[in-house]
C-alpha cells in the first residue's frame, strides 16, 4: 500500500522533473557549474526510477516508458567534453549517470522483458558501443561492470536468445568485452601488493560484485546457459592463445596466463557454494588436464616468491575446484600449499592457508574427512611451523584465514598434534596477550580461542593430569584480561576456564576458588555475552 501511495503521488512529478532537467541540460550545455548540478540531479532521478520500478512494473511507468527509455538512451550515448575528468581513479558525473542507466536497463531486461522488448535492440547497441570505446581506467569500473551485467541479464533470457546465436557475435563479445575486462591491470597489481586485505576481501569473500572481472565472469556464465558448446569452443581458443603468449616469455607475459586461468574458471563454473567450492562444472572443460598441464607447475615452482599473482591463481584454482578434482590431485597439492605459507606475498600465503582449511573440511563418501590425519602426518611439523610463521609475516599478524587454518589443522590431526602442543600453547598465549591489548579482529580472536580449546581437549583427552600445565600457561594472560576488563574476551576466558575446571576429577583448585567471589559481581551478570544461552 505504501508504494502505491508513493507512486500515485510521486511518479508524475518525477517524470516532469526528469524531462525538465534534460531540457535544462540542453539550455546550459556550455555552463559547467550548472551541468554539475543537473547531472547530479539526473543520477538521483535515475536511482529513484530504479527503486520505484524494482518490486513490480507500475502502470504509470509502463504508460510513460517511451519518455523514460528514449531519454535514458540519449543520455547513454551523450558525450559532453565539459563533464570529462582527468582523474583516473574517481568516477565523474557522466560515468555515474550512465552506470545507473545500465542498472535500470538491466532491471527492465530481467523483470519486464516483454514490455522492454521494443527498446532492447537500441540499448544493446548503445551499451555495446560504450563497452568497446571505454578505457581501462579505474574510474570507468562501475560503468563497465554495470554495462557488462546488462549484457549478462539479456543473454540469460530466452526472449533474447536470437541476439547471440551468431558465431561472429559470440567471438566479438569474447574478443572485445570479456578478454579485455578479465586482464589484470596495473591497478589490480597495486591492490594485490599494497592493499592485500581489500584484494582478498573482494576476491575470496565475494565483495567483487562491481568489478570488471566479476561482471565478465557473469557474462560468460550467462552465455553458457544457451550456447555452452560454441562458447566453450570459441573461448578455449582464446585460452590456448593466451597460454601460448605466456609460454613465449613468462617473465613479461605472465598476465596472459592470469587471464587464461580466470577465463577457464569462468567457463567451468556453473554452480558454487562457500562450503564445497564449485559444485557443478561445465563438462566440456577438462579441469584435471588443465590442473596437470598449467596449475601444477606454478604450485611446484621452487621459488615461491616469483610471480605471486600466478601462484595465488593456482592456489585458488585448487580451492574452488576441490570438489571436482580427484583426491590424488588434492593430496599432491597439500604439501605444496604448506610450502606456500612461507610466501612473502600476503595474498599468496593467505590463499594457501584458506585452501588448506577448505581441503581439511572436505568429507568422503562415509562422511569422515576426505584427507585423513595419516595422509597429512608426514608434513605435520612443517604445516604447524609454517602456519605459525605466517602469523609473523608483515600484514598477517591477525590474519583470520591463517588462524582458522590452525584451528582446522588441530581439529583434523587430533592426537597427532600432542607432541607439538607445549610449543604451540606458548605461541598461542603470546598471540592472545598481544591481541588483548586492542581486540580489533573478531573472527581472528574467535579462531584463536577455538584453537586454545582444541589444544586443551585433545591433549587432556589422553592425559587429564596435564591440565595443570595449561593452567600455568593460560592463567597469567587470563588474569590480565579479567583485570583489564577486556569485554570482547571475558566470555571466552570463562568458557576456557570452565573447560579446564571440568577436566579436574578431584577437588577444585584454589586458583578457581579465589576467583569465585569476583564472579558474583553484578556488573558481570549485566552483560549478555557472559551468560550462557
Amino acid at each position: 500500500m505504501e508504494i502505491k501511495l508513493v507512486l500515485d503521488t510521486f511518479a508524475q512529478p518525477l517524470t516532469v522533473l526528469f524531462k525538465d532537467t534534460i531540457d535544462l541540460c540542453q539550455t546550459h550545455a556550455s555552463d559547467i557549474s550548472a551541468l554539475k548540478i543537473l547531472f547530479s540531479s539526473l543520477t538521483l532521478i535515475a536511482k529513484l526510477f530504479y527503486s520505484l520500478n524494482f518490486q513490480d512494473l507500475p502502470e504509470f511507468f509502463e504508460d510513460n516508458m517511451e519518455t523514460w527509455m528514449s531519454n535514458f538512451h540519449n543520455l547513454l550515448t551523450l558525450d559532453n567534453k565539459l563533464l570529462q575528468t582527468d582523474d583516473e581513479e574517481e568516477a565523474g558525473l557522466l560515468e555515474l549517470l550512465k552506470s545507473q542507466i545500465c542498472d535500470n536497463a538491466a532491471l527492465y531486461a530481467q523483470k519486464y522483458d516483454e514490455e522492454f522488448q521494443p527498446y532492447l535492440p537500441r540499448f544493446v547497441t548503445a551499451i555495446w558501443n560504450l563497452l568497446v570505446t571505454t578505457g581501462q581506467e579505474v574510474k570507468y569500473d562501475l560503468l563497465v561492470s554495470n554495462a557488462i551485467q546488462f549484457l549478462a541479464s539479456v543473454c540469460e533470457r530466452p526472449h533474447y536468445k536470437n541476439l547471440f546465436e551468431d558465431q561472429n557475435v559470440l567471438t566479438s563479445i569474447c574478443e572485445k568485452v570479456i578478454v579485455p575486462n578479465m586482464e589484470f591491470r596495473s591497478a589490480d597489481e597495486e591492490a594485490f601488493e599494497d592493499n592485500s586485505e581489500e584484494y582478498i576481501r573482494r576476491d575470496l569473500e565475494g565483495s567483487d560484485i562491481d568489478t570488471r572481472r566479476r561482471a565478465a565472469c557473469d557474462l560468460v556464465r550467462g552465455l553458457c546457459k544457451f550456447f555452452e558448446g560454441p562458447v566453450t569452443t570459441i573461448f578455449s581458443g582464446y585460452v590456448n592463445s593466451m597460454l601460448a603468449e605466456y609460454a613465449k616469455n613468462p617473465g613479461v607475459n605472465w598476465k596472459h596466463k592470469d587471464a587464461a586461468i580466470y577465463l577457464v574458471t569462468s567457463l567451468a563454473s556453473k554452480a558454487q557454494t562457500q562450503k564445497h567450492g564449485i559444485t557443478q562444472a561445465n563438462e566440456l572443460v577438462n579441469l584435471n588436464e588443465f590442473f596437470v598441464n598449467h596449475i601444477l607447475m606454478d604450485l611446484k615452482s621452487p621459488n615461491i616468491n616469483e610471480f605471486p599473482v600466478l601462484k595465488a591463481d593456482a592456489i585458488k584454482y585448487v580451492m574452488i575446484f576441490r570438489s571436482q578434482l580427484p583426491k590424488e590431485h588434492l593430496l599432491q597439492a597439500v604439501p605444496l600449499l604448506v610450502a606456500h605459507l612461507e610466501a612473502e606475498s600476503t595474498v599468496e600465503h593467505t590463499y594457501a592457508a584458506h585452501a588448506l582449511e577448505r581441503l581439511f573440511t572436505m568429507r568422503g563418501p562415509d562422511n569422515s574427512t576426505l584427507i585423513t590425519p595419516a595422509e597429512v602426518a608426514p608434513f605435520t611439523e612443517q604445516l604447524l611451523n609454517n602456519l605459525f610463521k605466517a602469523l609473523a609475516l608483515p600484514g598477517s599478524s591477525e590474519n583470520e584465514y591463517i588462524m582458522k587454518a590452525i584451528m582446522r589443522s588441530f581439529s583434523l590431526l587430533q592426537e597427532v598434534i600432542v607432541p607439538y602442543v607445549p610449543t604451540l600453547i606458548g605461541q598461542l598465549t603470546h598471540k592472545l596477550l598481544l591481541v588483548s591489548k586492542n581486540p580489533s579482529k573478531p573472527h581472528f580472536n574467535h579462531y584463536l580461542f577455538e584453537s586454545l580449546c582444541l589444544s586443551v581437549r585433545i591433549t587432556c583427552k589422553s592425559n587429564p593430569a596435564i591440565v595443570g600445565s595449561f593452567e600455568e600457561a593460560l592463567f597469567p594472560v587470563f588474569t590480565e584480561i579479567l583485570q583489564n576488563d577486556v569485554q570482547e574476551f571475558v566470555p571466552y576466558v570463562f568458557q576456557v576456564m570452565s573447560l579446564l575446571l571440568e577436566i579436574h576429577s578431584s577437588s577444585i583448585p584454589s586458583s578457581y576458588m579465589a576467583l569465585f567471589p569476583h564472579l558474583l559481581q553484578p556488573v558481570l551478570w549485566e552483560r549478555t555475552g557472559n551468560i550462557p544461552p
